[in-house]
């Protein structure tokens, strides 16, 4: 990573689940609950905040697509977000 501005730490650690689901198919496995203090949820999807991420990923979506899904809506959150920061 040489460029701050640039990266996207999300979208790399997505992509390299993606990676990881491609390469050993048969020996991956999403971790199982508990996970802190929830007993039904994978892990997966408390981290992430939805099941969403994880359900396009199993069917094989694209790590760009994904990114393509939400880019108006970070867009709309990032010019929301503008009037209340206290450092730009």
């Amino acid at each position: 990573m040489t460029d701050r501005a640039t990266f996207k730490p999300f979208l790399t650690g997505l992509a390299v689940i993606a990676a990881a689901r491609a390469l050993a198919p048969r020996r991956f496995a999403w971790k199982r609950p508990p996970y802190e203090f929830e007993r039904r949820k994978l892990p997966i999807d408390i981290l992430l905040g939805t099941d969403a991420i994880r359900r396009a990923l199993e069917r094989g979506r694209s790590v760009r697509e994904l990114e393509r899904g939400w880019t108006t809506e970070l867009r709309r959150w990032r010019r929301r977000r503008e009037g209340v920061l206290l450092y730009r």
